[in-house]
C-alpha cells in the first residue's frame, strides 16, 4: 500500500467518511461493527 502526504480537502474526508460507513453497514466486516472509532465516526458525521 502507498500512502500519500499530501493535504486532504474536506470533500475528501467527507468521501472517506461515507465510504466506511457504507462498509459497516451491510456486515461485511464484523469486527468493526461495534468499534469504537466506526462509532464516533457515525456520530460525528450525522451531525
Amino acid at each position: 500500500m502507498k500512502i500519500s502526504l499530501v493535504r486532504r480537502r474536506t470533500k475528501d474526508l467527507a468521501t472517506l467518511a461515507q465510504r466506511i460507513l457504507s462498509n459497516i453497514q451491510p456486515g461485511k466486516y464484523p469486527v468493526i461493527i461495534n468499534h469504537p472509532l466506526t462509532a464516533t465516526l457515525q456520530t460525528s458525521y450525522n451531525d
